[in-house]
């Protein structure tokens, strides 16, 4: 036998309102009305009956153009954001963010003294054409200038050696990078090696400290391994 329509309706009736315990259920969409007021639901929103009525809108804040420096850069360069009227900064906020490697430089006086003669060893091509005999006489060996750029590089994009390969100079002839990747991390720590095993005895009353200190104890305890690498 067929159950009548009207007791499903009740019985439907009855599970609504203990669901909802009587009370209307909400709409599910916020909605903000024109006065600013934000409701939960569309009933009197906008005409003041609604669920904001008799809360005060927030003051108006005025944004303007404001001219600022980066204390990462060096060269003065002006920039533009949006700020609030009357909000000063002593320093660009996200100048915080910019944090630069420690690395192991040289002066003049230590290249001349204890860097000159750290070159890497001759290459393959040049040991069995008997060419190698001589530091300078392999074309795998690094100049003065060479080495200069790859420091100078190292500091500007923070020993990102991959970055730093994808700026060196290409060779005219071939079309390809003068050095490889791990040519150029072979440098660095060679140099960077050599420095920290004489500075004990040229500068000792200068160690490093904080994060170059770490760094320069990575060096040591982790010797770069250019064959390895290759």
């Amino acid at each position: 036998m067929a159950v009548p329509s009207g007791k499903r309706m009740d019985a439907l009736s009855r599970e609504i309102l203990v669901l909802t315990g009587g009370v209307t259920p909400p709409s599910l969409v916020p909605f903000r009305s024109l006065d600013g007021h934000a409701g939960a639901s569309h009933d009197g929103g906008g005409d003041g009956s609604g669920a904001g009525a008799g809360k005060r809108a927030r003051p108006k804040v005025r944004w303007i153009r404001k001219r600022f420096t980066n204390g990462a850069r060096k060269d003065g360069m002006l920039f533009e954001h949006w700020g609030k009227v009357g909000e000063t900064h002593d320093e660009y906020p996200f100048a915080k963010f910019n944090k630069r490697v420690q690395m192991v430089t040289y002066s003049n006086e230590e290249y001349e003294e204890h860097l000159l003669g750290v070159q890497p060893p001759p290459s393959r091509t040049a040991v069995d054409s008997g060419s190698g005999e001589g530091a300078g006489s392999d074309s795998n060996s690094w100049t003065r200038e060479e080495t200069d750029m790859l420091l100078n590089f190292c500091e500007e994009f923070d020993l990102r050696f991959v970055v730093i390969h994808d700026r060196w100079p290409v060779d005219e002839v071939t079309g390809k990078t003068k050095r490889s990747i791990e040519e150029l991390k072979d440098r660095y720590y060679s140099l960077a090696k050599k420095l920290i095993e004489v500075r004990p005895r040229t500068r000792p009353t200068q160690p490093a400290t904080g994060a170059l200190q770490k760094h320069c104890q990575a060096i040591v305890a982790n010797p770069f391994d250019v064959e390895y690498e290759v």
